[in-house]
């Protein structure tokens, strides 16, 4: 296990950015995000409607238990976390973001 928290340590340094994230009930901890914006297709009628997502993956050694109400705020741009789902191995928190 830890050769794969070394192998993410590595990765959010190199790839990620730098980024506050303030708990809805706490004080704002600085944390190294991952910013994707990958497709996201929402079903309606049994029609897929094409959008994009901004998801956003913080280690869990930086942001313990995030959830729905949170923000992060990087590059002056403030999101709202919408929802968190952790990784199997407990990570890596995986955020769904909606930009405020």
């Amino acid at each position: 296990m830890a050769q794969f928290s070394a192998l993410v340590d590595a990765t959010f340094m190199h790839l990620g950015i730098d980024a506050a994230f303030t708990p809805a009930d706490g004080a704002p901890l600085s944390v190294r995000v991952i910013l994707k914006a990958p497709s996201e297709v929402a079903g309606l009628f049994d029609t897929g409607l094409g959008g994009t997502a901004t998801v956003g993956e913080v280690r869990a050694s930086e942001v313990a238990t995030p959830s729905a109400g949170d923000q992060m705020t990087l590059d002056g741009h403030t999101y709202l976390v919408r929802q968190a789902r952790q990784d199997d191995l407990g990570l890596v928190w995986r955020l769904d973001l909606d930009k405020q």
